[in-house]
């Protein structure tokens, strides 16, 4: 091999190999390129993960505020639903309600000392005022003898009410309705266990609900002494006694349906 040849061979590699480092260069450059940006890559990456973070706690606290506000809602509906309740029984109790006063029941007497009519009291208890109210009554001699009740009707109003006509009871307000004591009655007064039982059906309503309301009450009335009389409720005993003897006389349409 001569020289030329020799020299020739060896640019040739020597070409080559300025050849390959260019391009290994190259691939470097392309390579720190990319660990470069794999770099900057992995540091978004962290960025974003720790904004993700601080989102992720923002959205905890944010749900941590909701359930809180939640419960204090819920609180809140609970209590607004209590005091409704509340309302609506305050509101119901404060219903007209009237009861009898039998403490204040009277009989009038004509100028020959004869019984002319029994006055009988009532009174409104409730805190708001009954209206359109409706009676009918009925009255029974009884006599006890032995425990066993003898009961005979003594007078009857029309069913539509008998006195007078009222349409409001204001609250706390008496009132008195008037029957009369006639001739054909059995005012025998012998003793404790005789005298008269007065049934009385009343209805009546309550303006701002609308609800009617029915009742009945039994007052008994009896004589201890001659020309003295004593006015009670009838005792539960004496009002059972009464509903059944009313029931088997065909005379429901003096009871309300509590009675039926």
């Amino acid at each position: 091999m001569d020289v030329v040849t020799q020299v020739k061979d060896d640019n040739d590699l020597v070409n080559k190999a300025d050849s390959l480092i260019v391009k290994t260069n190259e691939i470097m450059e392309k390579t720190e390129g990319i660990t470069s940006d794999l770099s900057n890559n992995v540091e978004a990456v962290r960025r974003t993960s720790r904004s993700l973070a601080g989102v992720d706690t923002v959205l905890r606290n944010l749900k941590d505020s909701v359930d809180n506000q939640v419960i204090v809602l819920r609180g809140i509906v609970k209590k607004s639903k209590e005091l409704v309740d509340l309302e609506r029984e305050k509101f119901r109790v404060e219903a007209p309600i009237i009861i009898s006063q039998p403490s204040f029941t009277r009989m009038k007497f004509t100028g020959e000392q004869e019984i002319k009519e029994v006055v009988f009291a009532f009174k409104n208890v409730g805190q708001r005022v009954a209206s359109n109210l409706k009676y009918s009554f009925l009255a029974l001699y009884f006599d006890v003898l032995d425990e066993s009740p003898s009961f005979k009707t003594a007078i009857m109003a029309r069913e539509e009410g008998y006195g007078y006509n009222i349409n409001t009871i204001p609250i706390n307000n008496m009132f008195y309705l008037y029957t009369p004591f006639t001739n054909n009655m059995e005012n025998k007064f012998d003793n404790i266990n005789s005298g008269l039982v007065y049934v009385w059906k009343m209805e009546y309503a309550d303006i701002p609900t609308g609800t009617r309301f029915f009742k009945n009450y039994f007052v008994l009335v009896n004589q201890y002494e001659s020309g003295k009389f004593r006015y009670s409720t009838a005792t539960y005993r004496i009002q059972n006694l009464v509903i059944n003897y009313l029931k088997e006389n065909d005379k429901e349409v003096f009871l309300t349906k509590e009675n039926l």
